[in-house]
C-alpha cells in the first residue's frame, strides 16, 4: 500500500526526527501547525497494518529515504511452517472453531476465505488463534444431574487436529496405528475452579501424562511452558503451537 502527497517535504534530519519514536515530549513547546505530540501514530499506526514502512520525502531537490522493517517472531515463523502441512479445509475448519468470530454459524467450505489459505496466514490471524477466548465458559447448576460444564467443544477439537492427536508432553500419538485420536484436552487452570476454556489454558495430552498430571498435580510454569512436580522433576512441552510463554518476573518490559 503506498499513500503519497504533495506536501512541502522533509529534509534529512527532519525525517530522521519523525521516524524515531517518542521524539518529542509533551511537556516540550510546540507550533501552532505542530500536528504530532508523542512521536508515536505513524510508527505504530502503519506497523499495526504492515511488517515495513518506508518514508521517502523530497524537500528542496533532496531526497531522503527511512524505515522501519518489523521482522516476524520466531515462533509465529515455526507456527507458519508447521501450519502448511494441513489441508485448505482443515486450516479452514481449525482457524474458524478457534477465532471468535461471529458470522462462525455461516461459514461454508466453498464460500473464499482468503485470510485463511495456507500461504498467506497472518501474523494477526496466528496471535488470534493462540488467543482464542471463550465467553460461554461456565458451571450450570442442575438440580436432577448435579454440575453440568458448559463450554464450545469446538475449541478442544480443534486443538486435538493442530496436534494431529500427539501429545504435547510426549509428543506421540498413541493408537496411532488405529486411525484414531485417544488424546485428551487437559484445563491447566482446573475448569472447576476457573471455568476457563480459552485456548490458552488448555494443553493435549495422551492419557498416561493427563493421568499423572491429575494424581501428582504438578505446578505449570509458563515462564518456562513445563510442569514441575513437589519432588523436584521437571517435564517441559516439546510440541507447542499455541501457548504463550511468560516473560520472568526479573525480565525487563
Amino acid at each position: 500500500m503506498t499513500i503519497a502527497d504533495n506536501g512541502c517535504g522533509m529534509s534529512y534530519d527532519e525525517l530522521f526526527d519523525a521516524m524515531k519514536y517518542g521524539s518529542l515530549g509533551k511537556k516540550n513547546g510546540r507550533a501552532e501547525n505542530d500536528l504530532g505530540r508523542f512521536g508515536l501514530g505513524l510508527k505504530s499506526a502503519s506497523l499495526s497494518q504492515c511488517r515495513k514502512l518506508t518514508v521517502v520525502s523530497k524537500k528542496d531537490g533532496a531526497i531522503s529515504a527511512m524505515a522501519w522493517d518489523r521482522p516476524p517472531i520466531k515462533d509465529v515463523v515455526e507456527l507458519a511452517n508447521y501450519l502448511r502441512q494441513f489441508s485448505f479445509d482443515e486450516l479452514t475448519d481449525i482457524v474458524v472453531a478457534l477465532i471468535d468470530n461471529p458470522q462462525e454459524s455461516t461459514l461454508k467450505k466453498n464460500e473464499p476465505v482468503d485470510s485463511f489459505a495456507m500461504g498467506e496466514i497472518s501474523e494477526d490471524e496466528i496471535e488470534r488463534i493462540i488467543n482464542t477466548e471463550d465467553s460461554t465458559a461456565k458451571i450450570v447448576v442442575k438440580t436432577t444431574s448435579g454440575n453440568q460444564r458448559i463450554y464450545k467443544k469446538s475449541i478442544v477439537a480443534q486443538l486435538k487436529r493442530l496436534y494431529r492427536g500427539c501429545c504435547q508432553i510426549c509428543g506421540t500419538n498413541p493408537m496411532e496405528e488405529y486411525s484414531t485420536i485417544i488424546c485428551e484436552a487437559h484445563h491447566i487452570d482446573y475448569f472447576s475452579f476457573s471455568q476457563n476454556n480459552n485456548a490458552g489454558n488448555i494443553i493435549i495430552l495422551c492419557p498416561n501424562h493427563h493421568r499423572l498430571i491429575h494424581m501428582l498435580n504438578p505446578q505449570f510454569k509458563r515462564e518456562s511452558l513445563s510442569f514441575v512436580f513437589d519432588n523436584g522433576i521437571t517435564l517441559p512441552i516439546k510440541m507447542n503451537y499455541h501457548l504463550i510463554k511468560n516473560k520472568p518476573n526479573n525480565e525487563e518490559h
